[in-house]
């Protein structure tokens, strides 16, 4: 049995696969952990061969601004590109996971930027504190620091939905695509048998 997709908000805008689920919490870190891997891997590159061809012999400093501008770019581009346009990144897409509006249709560009200006706010309290000397001041916002990343993304824990704090203000949700194995043997189950 097929579902519909105009009907179904359970169904991505193709109808060609099916993420009815909440995605499971340790499946959503993992691809959080891969997504992380992936892009430090490329920003790491992007740095040291930046770094490698800007080298002149005797020279002490190497101007290495384009390769920061690149890497925030790639920082920023990544997940907001990813999800803007498919709705998986790398690691959602090898854990079977699918970031959606609440209907079920794609999340698109304006949804995707949100979510990622929410769910990156607390990285933006790391250039403020390199600006502020060591004191109460720097403590203070050390720990405002780290409840942002508490409120941000402890609901998913928390939440039968597993949504964050990024994904209610995106008004999206995280969905896992539940293997044919398993999708058979429920349907078995629900069906009376006679």
């Amino acid at each position: 049995m097929t579902a519909d997709p105009a009907t179904s908000p359970d169904v991505d805008d193709t109808g060609a696969a099916e993420f009815d689920r909440p995605s499971p919490r340790v499946v959503r870190l993992a691809a959080a952990i891969l997504d992380f891997t992936v892009v430090a891997v490329v920003v790491l590159v992007i740095q040291l061969a930046w770094t490698k061809a800007g080298a002149r012999p005797g020279s002490a400093r190497v101007p290495t601004t384009g390769s920061n501008w690149l890497s925030l770019a790639v920082l920023i581009g990544y997940p907001v590109v990813s999800v803007g346009r498919t709705g998986q990144t790398l690691g959602k897409r090898l854990l079977s996971l699918k970031v959606l509006r609440l209907d079920g249709r794609s999340v698109g560009w304006c949804r995707s930027i949100v979510r990622f200006l929410v769910a990156y706010a607390p990285l933006l309290a790391g250039p403020l504190l390199a600006s502020v000397d060591k004191g109460a001041v720097r403590t203070l916002l050390e720990y405002a620091q780290v409840g942002l990343v508490a409120i941000v993304y402890l609901p998913i824990l928390l939440d039968d939905s597993r949504r964050g704090l990024h994904d209610r203000v995106a008004g999206t949700q995280v969905r896992c695509r539940v293997p044919p194995l398993i999708r058979a043997a429920e349907q078995l189950q629900r069906e009376p048998r006679g």
